[in-house]
């Protein structure tokens, strides 16, 4: 790996209307465009998508850089190297593990949202639940991920003290709460609450949940059966915890709000509700311009 600083030059060309090409050297040109709740063709990289895919990996990159050499946040341990040349690490870390923090944040962060969409809350609660939501799914995936070795995973990575929750540290899960808590506080400062998709996030609910059955299914599998039996557990106790708030929230504003004239709809801190369909059709908005950009990133 080269020496730091790295540094990384992205261009971005577009017009008024239309898509912005974002190119780097020696990359592929990637297409960006508004998504579909702001008039975009919802088959392109938004910059909403590549902004929190952007903040999620930093956050786990640098957290994951850090608990390799102090055991800070997730407690200490260490990556065995056997897919060093079949993917990309950074400095000791895979690229990719990174990664999959942005997609499983981005799915506790629709089911958060989902549960709190009719309850004022703040941007801290949200960011909080978040991070709840993605250590919950780390009680099955990371225990999983230690016997590696008896599924097709491979051993990736150990802990050398062990753990008391079936090999992993206590310390492991309050790390996901913080990572995913900060994630999703960075976000919504750097996004605002005004650029917030609006509408029910439901396939970031399907991967939440389609997570949870693939590494419970694995679990089961390989046969551990008092992680399978707990894990079930858990999230059954939590998907009911969830509907009730959601449940409770719903009929408290359903209360607080009835009129004989109709039902109305409240935007909270810039999320609204599916619209009821006693609700006024909102005025259609026209396409955002966009501006040609050009963005450089160090990384030291």
């Amino acid at each position: 790996m080269q020496a730091f600083p790295h540094r990384y030059r992205v261009n971005g060309a577009g017009r008024a209307t239309g898509d912005v090409e974002l190119t780097a050297e020696r990359l592929t040109s990637l297409w960006s465009a508004s998504p579909s709740e702001f008039d975009g063709h919802g088959d392109r990289w938004s910059p909403e998508t590549l902004l929190v895919g952007a903040v999620a990996t930093a956050t786990a990159w640098v957290a994951e850089f850090s608990s390799t050499r102090t055991g800070v946040p997730f407690g200490l341990y260490h990556y065995t190297g056997t897919t060093r040349g079949h993917e990309i690490f950074i400095a000791d870390v895979p690229l990719m593990d990174s990664l999959s923090f942005a997609f499983l944040g981005y799915a506790s962060f629709c089911v958060a949202r989902a549960v709190l969409a009719a309850r004022a809350r703040s941007r801290a609660t949200l960011a909080l639940v978040t991070g709840a939501l993605m250590m919950l799914l780390d009680v099955v995936i990371d225990p999983l991920a230690v016997r590696g070795d008896r599924w097709f995973l491979g051993r990736i990575f150990f802990y050398p003290d062990g753990g008391a929750y079936f090999g992993v540290p206590l310390s492991n899960f309050v790390g996901w709460v913080v990572v995913g808590t900060t994630a999703v506080a960075v976000y919504t400062a750097l996004a605002g609450d005004e650029n917030l998709d609006p509408s029910l996030p439901r396939i970031g609910i399907a991967l939440y949940y389609g997570v949870l059955s693939f590494n419970l299914s694995v679990t089961a599998w390989i046969g551990e059966w008092r992680l399978f039996a707990l894990g079930v557990a858990i999230h059954a106790a939590t998907a009911v915890a969830l509907w009730r708030v959601s449940r409770g929230a719903a009929l408290e504003w359903a209360t607080s709000n009835a009129s004989p004239y109709g039902a109305t709809v409240p935007i909270r801190s810039g999320i609204a509700p599916r619209a009821s369909r006693f609700a006024p059709s909102p005025e259609p908005s026209s396409r955002a311009s966009h501006a040609v950009t050009v963005a450089t990133h160090e990384t030291s």
